[in-house]
């Protein structure tokens, strides 16, 4: 039992070492000790400087100046300028063509394509 024990410390120690935040939770009765252990990645291990590409799909209108064409990890969240189109009231970006899931910022990496819609002014 000291045994398991010692090698549950040093497992640990070896996480802790290695910068990870671990929780950990043992619990021992007559048969068995169980070790419960969530082990919480910090953002060092993000490549923080790695460029991901935003495409925007606009429908013959005009994105946002300040809208990003590249980001970084560093820079998230990112909130999502409006686009324009004449004659049309932009009614939101959505991650996809049938305008099912609106969005309002980028908030988590990797490649992203976002589609504007636009309501006809009445």
């Amino acid at each position: 039992m000291k045994k398991i024990m010692l090698l549950i410390i040093t497992f640990l120690f070896i996480l802790k070492l290695l910068g990870l935040s671990v929780k950990n939770e043992i619990t021992k009765n007559q048969k068995a000790i169980e070790l419960k252990l969530i082990v919480e990645f910090p953002n060092t291990l993000v490549d923080t400087n790695e460029n991901y590409r935003v495409y925007y799909v606009l429908d013959g209108g005009s994105n946002a100046v300040f809208n990003p064409r590249y980001f970084t990890a560093k820079e998230l969240p990112i909130t999502l300028l409006g686009a324009y189109k004449e004659n049309y009231y932009f009614s939101g970006w959505f991650t996809e063509p049938t305008f099912t899931n609106q969005v309002i910022e980028i908030n988590t990496l990797g490649e992203k394509t976002f589609y504007a819609k636009f309501e006809p002014i009445a």
